[in-house]
């Protein structure tokens, strides 16, 4: 009888510590939930003591110090569980990157041989020849203000997904490196501050402001289907230097360009405006797929071994902006005779 009490009372002391340490490592709305579970059994069985007498009275009132004490050990389990909830919360809003994508879209040799990031995927050994660029769209443009059309602003609906958790925020155009969505969302705000430094207001900025936009996209020729076509990898929004505390142009973040189609495609809203026929407004995405914008090519794989920028080539730098300007506009001339050339061919 001795071995068996013994051994029962060591099985109740494992149930025990088994039930906290399953209970410790669920997050704090379990442990809630099942604070909540003993409360209401603690209610019934005080209602239960006013009634009972002799024995089950004396039952009863046990198995109230026993909720009782349950319901304090659950108290410490949740103090513990929001603790460490707390510390991890603040350790990753300490951090500017707060995940790490294992893939870079500047390379897509991967064992599927497909691009994660294409809307239009080409297998690699389709691909017979690729030029990878950098664009900058002004949506002030008069060819580019459908873009920025009042109240139904591009970067206002693609900033709400964002704000909604639809999309996911990258440091550059590698789009492997998220961003921590504290410093994403300091930089979506107008911040004023005294001579001290001290933030004295802050509130949203103006749509309008957003004006400016980087795409990174491959020119693709596919050998099966004969066809050139434009693969847009990731869209950035740009704070104009106007606006920033650097006083020059600051990549805030980048996107997804997949993403943000899917996204927009999935609001009835999010509309690129005609405003010269209503009935002819159309998708963001279709109006990218049928290049219903301008641009300025900024950065260009080909003839460019050295990976810069195009006012930054020793060639076009001493003419300054005139020149970036210039070289741009004979980089599409040449893409359009490339084309051309490779069909003849």
């Amino acid at each position: 009888m001795l071995r068996k009490s013994i051994y029962s009372l060591f099985l109740a002391l494992a149930m025990v510590v088994t039930a906290t340490v399953a209970m410790a490592q669920q997050d704090p709305a379990a442990i809630k939930s099942e604070l909540a579970s003993i409360n209401a059994q603690i209610a019934t069985t005080s209602k239960q003591i006013k009634t009972a007498k002799g024995a089950k009275k004396k039952n009863l009132q046990q198995e109230l110090k026993t909720l009782q004490a349950q319901k304090a050990d659950m108290q410490k389990l949740l103090s513990a569980a929001g603790a460490t909830k707390t510390t991890t919360t603040t350790s990753e809003n300490d951090s500017e990157i707060i995940k790490v994508y294992p893939y870079d879209s500047t390379d897509y040799q991967v064992k599927s041989g497909y691009n994660p990031l294409s809307v239009m995927p080409v297998h690699v050994s389709d691909v017979m020849q690729r030029t990878k660029m950098i664009r900058r769209i002004d949506f002030r443009e008069k060819c580019n203000n459908n873009f920025r059309f009042r109240g139904a602003e591009f970067w206002k609906y693609v900033c709400e997904a964002y704000r909604l958790g639809q999309l996911e925020a990258f440091t550059d155009d590698s789009l492997n490196k998220v961003k921590n969505s504290k410093y994403v969302l300091e930089k979506l705000m107008n911040v004023e501050r005294d001579e001290n430094g001290k933030i004295t207001d802050s509130r949203p900025r103006d749509n309008q402001n957003f004006y400016l936009a980087e795409i990174k996209e491959d020119l693709l020729f596919d050998r099966q289907r004969s066809q050139t076509f434009y693969d847009i990898q990731s869209v950035g929004l740009i704070l104009p230097a106007q606006y920033s505390e650097k006083s020059a142009t600051e990549p805030i973040c980048y996107f997804r360009y997949k993403d943000v189609e899917r996204v927009l495609d999935a609001n009835p809203r999010a509309k690129w405006r005609n405003s010269y026929n209503t009935i002819e407004d159309r998708r963001f995405s279709d109006a990218f797929r049928l290049r219903l914008f301008c641009s300025r090519i900024i950065k260009m794989s080909k003839d460019n071994p050295i990976n810069e920028e195009i006012s930054a080539l020793p060639k076009y730098e001493k003419f300054g902006v005139k020149g970036w300007l210039l070289a741009s506009q004979q980089f599409e001339y040449d893409l359009v005779s490339q084309e051309n050339e490779l069909y003849d061919y």
